[in-house]
């Protein structure tokens, strides 16, 4: 259980840093 919420939160925050680079290119 410990391993596959820290798998989920990894995924979900690579998404986010995702986003925020899509953002940032979008922006520039």
């Amino acid at each position: 259980y410990k391993n596959r919420h820290a798998s989920i939160l990894l995924a979900l925050d690579a998404s986010v840093e995702a986003f925020e680079t899509a953002q940032a290119v979008k922006c520039a």
